[in-house]
This record gives structure tokens, C-alpha cells and sequence, in this order.
């Protein structure tokens, strides 16, 4: 069912060779890249055969000049010999285990450096969800609670891997034992941010991190609009959750529309700035959500055709006890709180109080966010 990590043994190595050393020629230039290979389809002998056609093309002077230089061959073999040394797979436009919505799409990536195990037929039940990197409190719960039940209905999410919406979508799917893939703008080597490492680990056993960008590569700033475009297309619809009036998560968006994607937007607070760009989408026709059936009702291929896991998660429920049952009141009065302001609220000592939120933090019941304030991990 899962694609096995690609190396040598499983195509020969020149061809993957030529592949590798096509996809460094025209990493940044895919449009260049569709013209190759409307001219010249086959890959595996475009540099013994085709590369002497493209010069009476109109194909940019730089990118034809990179294919002749057999400096990109030997960058191609460093890349295997380090695809080899991490583990990591790579998988060809063509093979069979290629994700199937990928297939069909504008400047689809001709290759994808792996990390894990894509699944052909259950990766084709996926839903993209993206959204801002300092989200409210509101935000986070929401991401979680989507992610969660698609995960529970067996759909995979997709994300970014990013801070704030990406991460609390992983980690939400992986909570309740769903698959996820994350869409890396640097090479898999490099996860970035530094801080979300371990979240990759876990994204790695339990689905796949992808990249077109080689295994060192940085995470900059032009990588992460080109890799949009693998992201939104990975899933059958797009869901936004909070993201500022000039987000990254618009770009996006901007993919999806291209690749003819529904995108769905749960409404944030009109006073919250993080919100108003998802906001602005659903005054330009974007489909506002207020509940995951919502999703299922506009992509009936993603319904269960089961009924929904019955998952035991951290944060389902604090345990029962007095203390607890006065934080979760609180919790309901507002979505976050600073330990000051509980520990005044529930005649507490700061610093007791502070040592339960942290033994509650690692129990996976709440989280502490920007500014020292906690939020209860759990579904409004």
C-alpha cells in the first residue's frame, strides 16, 4: 500500500539521474519545464537526445544554457547520494505511487523528495487546510476541531508545517490517529521552523513530508509560493482558517482557485486583524464553514463510508476533579487566560497554580500560546 523509499534498486539509476538533473535545471522556471516536455516527453533521454531541439525554441536564453551544462549532472548524483543518506524517497511524475491529485494539474513538479510513505488510494481523501502563523486563541481551537474530524472520518489533512494554523492541523490529525502530510518550502533536511521538528518526526510516521526543493535547501522566501501550489493541489478542497489581509495563505488560495479547488473559510472576528483576510475571501464568493459537515456536504467523495473512529485523544476532556471543573468554567468565560489572572480568579499561589498548567500542558489538555496566556485544548 505504501510506496517504498526509492533508491537504485528500484529504477535504474541513470534514469532517476536524468530526472533529478532535469528537476535542478528548472526547479524555479516550471512553466519552462511544460515546455520541455510538450516538445520532448521522454524524460529518461531529453539529455542524449532532446536538448539539441530546444534551441530554435523561445525558451528563455538562461534555462537552455543550464541544460547543457553537465554541472547539474553532478548536483543531481550529490542529490541521490543524499536522498540515500537521509532515507528519504524520490518519487518520478510517473511512477505509480505519484499522489493522484497531483496528476493533471498546471506546472505540476516533475519529481518530490519524501519523507515517510504517501498512500495512493487513502491520500486521495485529503483536505488542504492553511491559515495565519500567530492565530487568536479562536483560531487555534477551530483549526484543531476541523483537522480532528477529518482525521476521525479517515480524510488526510494537508498542510504546511508552518507555526500557528498548520501546526495545530498536524498535530490535531495526528492526536486522533489520521494521516497528514506536510508541505515543506525547504529542502526535508532543513525543517523549518526549527521548533516544529519533532511535529515533523510525527508527521513522518504517520504519513509523509514532501518537497520539491533539494535535501539542504533553505527555507526562503520565494520557496514557500511555489510550494502552494503542490499544497492546495494535494487536497480536494481548501480550507482557511484566520489569515491576515496580506497572509501567505491568500497565495494559496490563489493556487487553489487556479486548480479548481472549492476553498472554504471559517469565519473569524471582524475585530480580530488575523481574521479579516479569511473574512474578505467570503465577501469575494469563498464558501463560509462553520462546522466540518460543511466541507462533506460540498465534497461528498470525502464522506465516510463508515462510521466515525472512535479515537481517544489528550484533550477530549480534563480530568474530574474540583480545580478542573472551575478552570473549564473559566475557559468558558474566555478563550485564553495569563496564570496571574487564574491564579487571582481561583485564590490560588502563582506559582502552584503555574506548576498545574504545566502538568496539564503535558498531559495534552491545554496549550500555551504567545505571551505566556493558556487555552483549553478542547472543542468549543
Amino acid at each position: 500500500m505504501h510506496s517504498p523509499p526509492r533508491n537504485e534498486s528500484s529504477r535504474e539509476s541513470s534514469c532517476i539521474l536524468d530526472f533529478l538533473r532535469l528537476h535542478l535545471v528548472s526547479l524555479y522556471q516550471p512553466a519552462a519545464l511544460e515546455q520541455v516536455l510538450s516538445m520532448h516527453a521522454d524524460v529518461a533521454t531529453f539529455f542524449s537526445k532532446g536538448v539539441e531541439r530546444l534551441v530554435d525554441s523561445d525558451l528563455p536564453r538562461g534555462f537552455r544554457k543550464k541544460c547543457r551544462q553537465r554541472s547539474f549532472a553532478e548536483l543531481a548524483r550529490q542529490e541521490l547520494e543524499a536522498c540515500a543518506r537521509h532515507q528519504f524517497s524520490v518519487l518520478l511524475r510517473d511512477d505509480s505511487s505519484w499522489p493522484t491529485n497531483l496528476r493533471e494539474i498546471p506546472l505540476m513538479p516533475l519529481l518530490l523528495f519524501c519523507r515517510g510513505a504517501l498512500d495512493p488510494v487513502l491520500d486521495q481523501r485529503a483536505v488542504a487546510m492553511v491559515g495565519s502563523r500567530y492565530p487568536t486563541p479562536h483560531g487555534l481551537r477551530q483549526a484543531r476541531r476541523f483537522a480532528r474530524l477529518f482525521a476521525e472520518r479517515g480524510v488526510t489533512v494537508v498542510s504546511g508545517l508552518a507555526r500557528g494554523i498548520d501546526a495545530a492541523s498536524h498535530e490535531a490529525a495526528l492526536e486522533a490517529g489520521g494521516r497528514t502530510i506536510g508541505v515543506l518550502g525547504s529542502g526535508l533536511a532543513r525543517v523549518y521552523p526549527r521548533e516544529n521538528r519533532s511535529l515533523a518526526d510525527a508527521v513522518a510516521r504517520q504519513g509523509a513530508l514532501l518537497s520539491e526543493f533539494p535535501c539542504d535547501a533553505a527555507p526562503l522566501r520565494h520557496h514557500f509560493p511555489q510550494r502552494n501550489r503542490i499544497l492546495s493541489a494535494l487536497g480536494l478542497g481548501l480550507v482557511v482558517v484566520e489569515a491576515g489581509e496580506k497572509s501567505g495563505s491568500l497565495l494559496t488560495v490563489d493556487w487553489a482557485l487556479q486548480q479548481q479547488r472549492p476553498v472554504f473559510v471559517v469565519p473569524g472576528r471582524p475585530e480580530d486583524a488575523e481574521a479579516r483576510g479569511g473574512l474578505r475571501l467570503i465577501q469575494s464568493g469563498a464558501q463560509p464553514v462553520l462546522d466540518p459537515e460543511e466541507v462533506f456536504e460540498v465534497l461528498q467523495v470525502l464522506r465516510a463510508e463508515g462510521p466515525i473512529k472512535s479515537v481517544s485523544r489528550a484533550g477530549d476532556g480534563l480530568p474530574s476533579d474540583p480545580f478542573i471543573a472551575r478552570l473549564e468554567e473559566l475557559f468558558r468565560e474566555r478563550d485564553y487566560w495569563h496564570p496571574d489572572a487564574l491564579a487571582e480568579r481561583l485564590e490560588e499561589d502563582p506559582g502552584a497554580l503555574l506548576r498545574k498548567l504545566l502538568r496539564l500542558e503535558a498531559e495534552g489538555a491545554v496549550d500555551r500560546i504567545l505571551g505566556g496566556h493558556y487555552v483549553l485544548r478542547k472543542s468549543p
